[in-house]
């Protein structure tokens, strides 16, 4: 557990009332007056500036927000802006975007925007890689939006105290819902002014957020509507958030809140009654319930109390459900299919043991070696030691080894300080040092080393070097290399990650493979194809595909869903006609072209292939491109050069008008090559056989 920075305030009271709110009936909604548009800015910074702890899991709260907005929260993909990792001008400008684009779609229908933020933070302001953003400048921006409802979420230290601003008084939480009248905004914090915000290791995320989330998906619908409120939503991941944390070394979190709103409903957060897929829990149940996906991630985490159901929107896929009903511990394993709504019944359960083990630093029985043929046949008998040296003829178990491991198959209940080499090596809890197999390998989470011919596995974040030979498996986040030859997969990866196929949740740094496939990328892809959610960096393949991609996209079909996928038609000074289809991103783009030639009696084709980034901006653009073209019937005796300047004046949403000069250049091994440019200045270059032609030109046409 990780605070996010270090008084706690009486916010038991707000519980209170709010709970009063949720039981209250809800006042009838009107329809709406116009379309409702929601936009999001998800923010989540790891890097607080020198002397701030980094933290672990900023850019994984931020991302699974993102998650849950788009699939219930009724944000469409291209209105929804993951920025992980940004520099302070970075967020600027991202803030300075979106206000743009509201003020772009004001009057068009009822507009909303949530801010959400997962980082470092002080009484002053955001702390965001060494520089500090004033609250006072969010609460201005937030103010001068213009959208109906404006909501932002602080997950950060002290972040209480953006609460507290000039001409912040806390109004009733009388609430709105997608009604037209109301407006106004409202600003949730996950702590007081004075108090940490604080993560866990065991939850891969911060407390509040993951109790935020958790109850978006549908654990705050305590009026059974199919519908989460603002309300619901803070009563929930306050009452989670301060029991979960009341014992924590940075004592108690206690999110609050400051509303300023006017008009009747409430608001709607999250829409769960849209036919997509859930597992629900039945009204019977009761206990701590918790769902992990099928890559070990705790996707949702929930106090159920016995007397109503709970439904959770997820994504269709495999989940493991564990629900803790005191001493009992049952498990399901479910499929998951779209639109699918599957309860879980008691029969799809089944009893697990619970794992045997000793408190964690708690005092152990200590033998010096163990000797094994297999378990129990030991020294260790049955008892929970921690050994220095263990040596297994076909297996050994211990509790926790300090030391070394040697044998066939290695089993350490606990941690793990120094090496175990053996056919196949397994600890439960960290280790830290080196695991060798000739098979594989299993750690609950990685510090140092591992290195297996077939499979290596870390269940929790590793550090270090995990090497395999076919397969590499991180549910948590990996720090470091992760190399392996077929697949390598991660959760979350700082560093490099290597293989044939590299899949991961989120990565910052480098995804080098054949094929790569990520969440969302902050750094680079090289493959041949790479797909990714969002990226900021680079894509460079033979195809990429994203949603969003703040950088280049550099391949043959780049494919971006809210970059560039235009038709150029131009004209130029050597009588050409060319088309083009222009892929990438907003400021990077691939172009394949062809063109028709008029020579004399005869017609000549040519097709090609370029590069070209975009300047300025909406409406008057400038497109620089660099390409290469030659004539596909014939040996490639001729290949014409083109970098152009185009400026462009966008007159409609899918057409603009674009113009401006060439430059050219012609290598051909006829030296009677005609490039059609008689009349037009030209410098011949070359001798024999080899000639090379420069000079200036024109090009105009649409670009649509």
């Amino acid at each position: 557990m990780t605070p996010r920075h270090a008084r706690r305030v009486p916010s038991l009271a707000l519980a209170a009332a709010l709970a009063a709110l949720a039981a209250r009936p809800a006042a009838a909604v009107p329809a709406p007056s116009g379309a409702l548009r929601r936009f999001a800015l998800l923010v989540g910074v790891n890097d607080g500036g020198p002397g701030r702890t980094s933290l672990r899991y900023a850019g994984t709260d931020a991302e699974r927000m993102d998650e849950v907005l788009r699939r219930v929260g009724g944000v469409a993909a291209g209105d929804a802006v993951l920025l992980r990792e940004p520099t302070a001008a970075g967020l600027r400008a991202a803030l300075s975007e979106l206000g743009a684009r509201v003020a772009a779609v004001r009057g068009a229908g009822r507009v909303e925007v949530l801010l959400y933020y997962s980082g470092h933070s002080d009484e002053e302001g955001l702390l965001v890689r060494g520089a500090r953003i004033p609250y006072a400048e969010v609460r201005g921006w937030l103010d001068g939006l213009g959208a109906q409802v404006r909501i932002a979420i602080l997950d950060s230290c002290a972040s209480g105290a953006f609460t507290r601003g000039k001409g912040g008084t806390r109004a009733a939480p009388f609430l709105v819902d997608a009604s037209s009248r109301v407006s106004g905004r409202a600003i949730l914090t996950s702590s007081a002014a004075d108090e940490a915000s604080q993560e866990s290791d065991r939850i891969g995320a911060s407390f509040f957020t993951h109790a935020l989330v958790t109850g978006l998906r549908g654990a705050a619908d305590t009026s059974q509507d199919g519908r989460v409120t603002l309300s619901e939503a803070y009563q929930f991941a306050f009452q989670e958030t301060l029991a979960r944390t009341e014992r924590t070394r940075s004592g108690p979190q206690h999110p609050e809140w400051d509303i300023q709103l006017a008009g009747a409903g409430e608001v709607v957060l999250t829409e769960l009654r849209g036919g997509g897929a859930a597992l629900v829990v039945p009204d019977s149940a009761q206990g701590r319930w918790f769902v992990r996906d099928d890559g070990e991630r705790l996707v949702a985490e929930l106090r159920k109390y016995p007397g109503r159901p709970v439904a959770l929107a997820l994504e269709p896929g495999t989940y493991r459900v564990t629900a803790e009903e005191g001493d009992r511990l049952r498990e399901a394993r479910v499929t998951l299919a779209d639109g699918q709504r599957l309860e879980l019944s008691s029969e799809r359960f089944a009893s697990v043991a619970r794992e045997r083990t000793a408190a964690r630093g708690g005092a152990l029985e200590t033998a010096f070696v163990d000797l094994a043929l297999f378990p129990p046949l030991s020294t260790n008998g049955d008892r929970a030691v921690e050994n220095h040296l263990q040596l297994g003829l076909i297996a050994s178990r211990a509790t926790r080894l300090t030391g070394v491991g040697i044998g066939t198959v290695l089993w350490v209940d606990e941690d793990v300080r120094g090496v175990q080499l053996g056919m196949g090596n397994a600890a439960r809890g960290e280790v830290v040092g080196l695991q060798l197999g000739s098979m594989g390998n299993l750690a609950g989470a990685l510090r140092g080393g591992q290195y297996g011919a077939l499979a290596n596995v870390v269940r929790g974040d590793g550090r270090g070097v995990q090497v395999g030979g076919v397969v590499g498996w991180t549910g948590g986040a990996f720090t470091g290399l992760q190399a392996n030859a077929v697949v390598s997969y991660a959760a979350e990866v700082h560093g490099l990650q290597t293989a044939v196929t590299s899949v991961v949740g989120a990565l910052s740094g480098a995804q080098l493979g054949v094929v790569n496939v990520g969440g969302a990328i902050h750094g680079a892809q090289v493959g041949v194809v790479n797909v990714a959610r969002s990226v900021r960096g680079a894509q460079v393949g033979v195809v990429n595909v994203a949603d969003t991609v703040e950088g280049a996209s550099v391949g043959l079909v780049p494919l971006v869903r809210d970059g560039e996928q235009r038709l150029l038609l131009l004209g130029n000074d050597a009588g050409m006609l060319e088309a083009g289809v222009l892929l990438g991103s907003r400021r990077v783009h691939t172009l394949l072209t062809g063109a028709v030639q008029r020579t004399g009696d005869d017609a000549r084709l040519w097709t090609g292939l370029g590069l070209g980034v975009r300047m300025g901006g909406a409406r008057r653009f400038a497109d620089v491109d660099l390409i290469g073209q030659s004539v596909p019937d014939e040996p490639i005796d001729h290949v014409r050069g083109t970098l152009r300047v185009l400026g462009g004046w966008q007159v409609a949403r899918r057409l603009a008008l674009v113009a401006g000069p060439t430059v050219n250049v012609l290598w051909s091994r006829d030296p009677a090559f005609d490039p059609g440019v008689a009349g037009t200045p030209s410098r011949e270059l070359g001798h024999g056989d080899r000639v090379l032609r420069l000079w200036a030109g024109f090009a105009a046409g649409l670009r649509i």
